[in-house]
């Protein structure tokens, strides 16, 4: 559990890095294009999902170990939850919230691992982060990260 944390906290820590060197070579390195596709897409879906209260449908896309950070409905403030956590009845935000997301960038950790970055505005603005490891034949957030913005 620990290794993946640290893992997750390498990838957010050398993704500016990464995407700086992109920009100085003229080119990005990113997932291949089906899998870049495949996971902006769901992305989206976990915010649709959100905002017509169906957020317990997408349990799945989950890892058993996932970790996130980030704010909580009730108060604001920042908290580490588990995947039960997350799930958890009074985890959720009200159906109706609507955010409109942005700026996706999709980098390959390897070819069983990827990190997706984008903004989302809505009531609050967050950039946000999602590790998503390849378990089986699926795609599985491991880890989500959020850090509230002007």
């Amino acid at each position: 559990m620990k290794r993946i944390l640290m893992f997750a906290l390498l990838l957010i820590v050398a993704a500016p890095a990464i995407f700086a060197q992109a920009t100085a070579n003229g080119s990005a390195p990113a997932a291949t294009n089906s899998s870049e596709e495949t996971l902006v897409a769901q992305e989206k879906q976990k915010w649709e999902a959100l905002k017509n209260g169906q957020w317990l449908s997408l349990k799945d896309m989950f890892a058993e170990d996932f970790l996130s950070i980030g704010y909580e409905p009730a108060d604001g403030s920042v908290k580490m939850t588990t995947k039960a956590q997350t799930f958890s009845q009074e985890n959720r935000l009200p159906p109706g919230i609507e955010f409109t997301l942005s700026d996706f960038k999709v980098v390959s950790a390897g070819k069983d691992s990827a990190v997706v970055t984008y903004l989302a505005a809505g009531p609050i603005k967050v950039h946000a982060t999602s590790v998503w490891a390849k378990r089986g034949q699926e795609w599985q957030t491991v880890f989500y990260q959020a850090t509230m913005t002007r």
